[in-house]
């Protein structure tokens, strides 16, 4: 995902439609949402300058509720209004963590993502079902044991990862704003909720840079804790739309929802052929260099004592984020890195490497760099210090 940068007008608004669309589907159908209506009107906004009080504890309670569920399942409504992007989808979400997952598109009124398009993942195994082409997709998972994906225990993933899911969008946003109260009682879709305003932490703020730059709403339902929409407006790209009429954290899931059974008369297809699969398989260096069209960094042959397992294209064709499995002895560790990783959000220790700051963060043994260069992001996680993701950084070539 992501030719240039979160700026990139057109281009950014298909990235992030992809993203939020929780499935990689092909062809087009029909379908309307309403957005969710909101009673009374708001007061006059206050300037969100500090990140305590009120609407920060509420975002704070939200993205801790997410972390710390085990599953989850949820109804999505998104609706685009931009130049580039006109639409809306409705996707229903079953996850349980960290690794279980099913998603079907109900409606969709974008060309990219057809009705009816199924993705399913038992942990072991991927099902991508295109109901335009009447094909499944099907193959392995990639298991690596320091990936964030198998490494979070929490239901979202971590925000501005690898898995650029609709959840992980939102809970991103939870972790990385400043959250300013402007009503604690805003009727939306029957729901009693607290409306705070959001906009990014400056760089001063907490550690965190980014140069995502959004302005909006969050609607947390005051009894649940929970998002019931989340409006935003962001810098060149326009307005999203995220309405969620059902949201339910740590329901009993059938694991039988976590397999697939393709329908008759459709054929079955290798993972990688799929246009826009989630994850395109190993590949060679080489392979991921010709691919990707423009550079990427690795670490240097001469280095004998880190060993390259693969390479791994996560997202559409042309679009990707490419992760490189490295080993050190019995330590592993991958290297993500893209145009879609560029200038995400990220919250930890500021740190200055290879001319330019990057964000240093801990979780459950797990060390993450991540920082920006030439318009590409780059993200080092494992079982590391701060210190070694440094080294590792520096040798990067």
């Amino acid at each position: 995902m992501y030719p240039s940068r979160w700026r990139s007008s057109t281009l950014s608004v298909y990235i992030l439609l992809l993203s939020l669309l929780l499935v990689a589907g092909c062809g087009s159908s029909g379908g309307n949402d309403k957005q969710a209506s909101v009673t009374p009107t708001a007061p006059p906004l206050p300037s969100p300058t500090a990140i305590s009080g009120p609407g920060q504890q509420t975002l704070d309670t939200m993205a801790q509720k997410l972390n710390n569920a085990k599953t989850l399942h949820g109804i999505f409504k998104l609706t685009s209004s931009s130049q580039a992007f006109n639409g809306n989808v409705e996707t229903e979400l079953w996850k349980t963590a960290p690794d279980k997952s099913r998603s079907e598109v109900k409606q969709s009124t974008f060309s990219q993502v057809s009705t009816g398009s199924v993705s399913v993942s038992d942990g072991q195994q991927i099902w991508q079902y295109d109901p335009a082409k009447k094909i499944v997709y099907t193959g392995k998972v990639s298991h690596d044991a320091n990936t964030p994906d198998q490494q979070n225990q929490g239901i979202a993933g971590s925000g501005g990862g690898q898995n650029q899911s609709l959840l992980n969008i939102i809970q991103s946003i939870f972790d990385n704003s400043i959250g300013t109260l402007r009503s604690s009682s805003v009727t939306v879709d029957g729901h009693n909720t607290s409306d705070v305003h959001v906009v990014p932490r400056s760089n001063g703020d907490s550690g965190t840079a980014s140069n995502f730059n959004y302005k909006g709403e969050i609607y947390i339902d005051n009894q649940t804790q929970l998002p019931v929409k989340v409006d935003l407006d962001i810098s060149s790209l326009g307005k999203i739309t995220v309405t969620i009429p059902k949201l339910d954290v740590n329901p009993a899931i059938d694991n039988k929802l976590y397999t697939f059974t393709p329908p008759a008369g459709t054929k079955t297809r290798p993972l990688e052929e799929a246009s826009g699969n989630q994850n395109t398989g190993k590949l060679t260096l080489a392979q991921a260099q010709k691919q990707a069209g423009y550079h990427l960094l690795s670490i240097p042959g001469q280095e004998g004592e880190y060993t390259l397992q693969g390479v791994a294209a996560l997202g559409t064709p042309g679009l990707q984020t490419y992760t490189l499995n490295y080993m050190k002895g019995n330590t592993a560790f991958t290297i993500a890195e893209g145009k879609p990783l560029a200038d995400l959000p990220a919250r930890g220790n500021q740190t200055s490497l290879r001319g330019t700051n990057g964000t240093s963060s801990s979780n459950n043994g797990q060390t993450t760099l991540s920082w920006t260069e030439k318009g590409v992001g780059y993200r080092i996680t494992g079982a590391i210090t701060a210190d070694q993701a440094l080294e590792i950084a520096k040798l990067l070539s």
